[in-house]
């Protein structure tokens, strides 16, 4: 990494440092936060988004896993139901 330092060529530019390289100025300050209502839904849809791709792996495999892989698949399911039982009990699906 070092030989790296002393061979790269050495173009300093005033305008790599600025933190807007769009050549649009800001406006105003950034102040205050943000509201991010939508991260519980965000995750939400990333859990239930998993679990159709073990959903579908699992179709595409159910005969040869027969009965002992439908026991497994139930239970994962009853545990993703539970965890949105969880989250619904919690109030974690409202927007307010």
């Amino acid at each position: 990494m070092m030989p790296g330092k002393f061979i790269r060529p050495n173009n300093p530019n005033p305008n790599k440092n600025i933190p807007y390289e769009c050549a649009s100025k800001p406006t105003m300050e950034a102040v205050g936060q943000r509201s991010v209502k939508y991260f519980r839904y965000a995750i939400l849809f990333v859990v239930f988004d998993v679990e159709v791709i073990f959903l579908y792996a699992w179709a595409l495999i159910a005969e040869e896993i027969g009965l002992i892989g439908f026991i497994e698949l139930s239970f994962f399911i009853l545990v993703l139901l539970l965890g949105l039982a969880f989250a619904w009990k919690k109030r974690a699906l409202e927007w307010g």
